[in-house]
Order: structure tokens, then C-alpha cells, then sequence
């Protein structure tokens, strides 16, 4: 599996600003219309900064990666992460959820109808300026939302793949591939959407995109639960 964070030179915990910086000074030296343009190299890190630069497909690539260095692989491991922290990890925690954060949403709803709908990161600058600002009319509004108002904290590609589920199980393929592919362009090294489109796509009888996707898991995830599924149903297809 290809390290980007070697393809951009920067170290795997890299803020987004180093990210972007070093993309940029690479992007200046390889674009093919630069005197020593390199046109490969420059795909190569694009794609990389596309795939870092963003919170929530960072974050399924470094799952990704260190299910590939420990050569394991089940699908539980892509559930919505959960956080058991002491006092002292409070900081880092919060700053890793901030860093994850662009693809979680948090809404408000009364009797079941949207009422706001917000980026966790803006959610939580909003309340923290608030504790600062006016603490008191801060906790009476939590308070209030608590009491009358229901709130949820909803990942947005595990939503979407949640729904493309439902419209497999229903015998919606149309839909259920839609939302698959909306999953996977959101966050290419979300696995699970690209084992699921395999198996949709292998019931269609369309053996080659079956072929395409259960690859592509491989690429990013041979070992373990994951990649002996879709190794079994290449060997299956005959296409492996």
C-alpha cells in the first residue's frame, strides 16, 4: 500500500497546513508545464493531497494504512470512531476530533424536525466562545437543548453508507449503488463501500466492475476479514 505522506514529504502526523504547504512546493516543481515538469509524479501528488487534505478520508487512509502494517483487516474497524479518555488526554483529544471532524455533523431537531444543522468544528468553536463569552446563558442553552430539543452527532459517510445498506437489502440497486459510490468519493479508503459495491455489482452480473472494486479492496486492505472476502470472491469470479 502506497504511503502518501511519503509522496508528499511530510511526516504522518502532519498538521493540514504542512500538508498544504508541502503540496504546493511539490505541485510548482512537477506541474507538466514547468521546465522539468513531470506529469506522473504530479497525479501522484495530487492524489495524495486530495486523499490528506481532507479530515474524514485522512482518517479512514491512516485506518487504512495501519490495518495494512499490522496485516489485519475486519470491517468493525471502520465503525464510527469511539474515544475512552482520561483528564489528561482532554487536549489531544479534542484537537484529533477537530481534525476529524469536517465530515461530522451535529443537529438540532423538535419533534423530529431539523432545526440546525452544523460542522462539529463550527458546533464545538461555537459553544467554546460561548463558555468564554457568557458562560451562564451558554449552560442554560445546553440545558434547554437537553431538555426540549433533541441533538445527534451524525458522520456523514457512515450515514451515507447506512442508507446504500438499506437500498441493497430493499432490492434498490440503482440507489444502493449511487450511495455507495457517494461513500467512496467522499472517502476513497473507506473500504467497506468499496467491498459492498463489488458484491452489488457481482449479483447485477456485472463481473467486470465486480472484479474492479474487490481489486481495489485489496490494494488497500489484503489482510485480514476484509481482504479474504474479497479475495474469496475474486476467486469466485475467476478474475484473480
Amino acid at each position: 500500500m502506497k504511503n502518501l505522506y511519503e509522496t508528499l514529504n511530510v511526516p504522518e502526523d502532519a498538521s493540514p497546513d504542512e500538508i498544504r504547504k508541502a503540496f504546493r512546493a511539490l505541485a510548482r516543481r512537477f506541474h507538466p508545464d514547468s521546465g522539468n515538469g513531470d506529469e506522473s509524479r504530479f497525479r501522484e501528488i495530487t492524489h495524495a493531497h486530495e486523499v490528506l487534505s481532507r479530515a474524514e478520508s485522512r482518517r479512514d487512509y491512516d485506518r487504512a494504512l495501519r490495518n495494512f502494517r499490522a496485516r489485519s483487516g475486519d470491517l468493525s474497524s471502520f465503525a464510527p470512531p469511539q474515544f475512552e479518555v482520561g483528564v489528561d488526554q482532554l487536549g489531544k483529544i479534542l484537537r484529533e476530533l477537530l481534525r476529524q471532524g469536517a465530515l461530522t455533523r451535529v443537529r438540532i431537531k423538535r419533534n423530529g424536525r431539523l432545526l440546525l444543522d452544523l460542522p462539529f468544528t463550527a458546533a464545538t468553536a461555537l459553544t467554546t466562545l460561548g463558555f468564554v463569552l457568557a458562560p451562564l446563558p451558554t449552560v442554560l442553552l445546553n440545558l434547554g437543548i437537553n431538555r426540549f430539543l433533541e441533538m445527534e452527532v451524525v458522520n456523514l459517510v457512515a450515514e451515507r453508507f447506512e442508507s446504500a445498506l438499506k437500498a441493497h437489502e430493499a432490492g434498490r440497486p440503482a440507489d444502493a449503488e449511487r450511495l455507495y459510490l457517494e461513500c467512496a468519493r467522499m472517502s476513497e479508503y473507506f473500504v467497506p463501500a468499496h467491498l459492498n459495491l463489488g458484491l452489488l455489482y457481482r449479483q447485477l452480473g456485472e463481473k467486470k466492475k465486480a472484479v474492479e472494486r474487490f481489486r481495489k479492496v485489496l490494494e488497500i486492505a489484503p489482510f485480514g476479514e476484509i481482504g479474504a472476502a474479497a479475495r474469496r470472491n475474486l476467486d469466485e469470479l475467476q478474475g484473480y
